[in-house]
């Protein structure tokens, strides 16, 4: 996957987006607490092409309002 850039995402999100190498995902944390985890992973579903599985993950399981 190609980076995102971050300054770019960042002059527009309503949240500070940051890269968390470990997981190897984008994270920000909501006005209420809830911090979530954004990923793009390789799949080689379609043959011959770039395709990824898009995951939002609730890595504190604080439940959004």
């Amino acid at each position: 996957m190609k980076p995102l850039s971050l300054d770019i995402i960042n002059a527009s999100a309503p949240y500070e987006v940051y890269w968390h190498e470990k997981s190897r995902t984008y994270r920000f944390k909501s006005d209420f607490g809830v911090l979530l985890a954004i990923g793009f992973d390789d799949d080689d579903i379609i043959e011959n092409a770039e395709s990824y599985v898009f995951s939002i993950i609730n890595v504190n399981k604080i439940p959004s309002p």
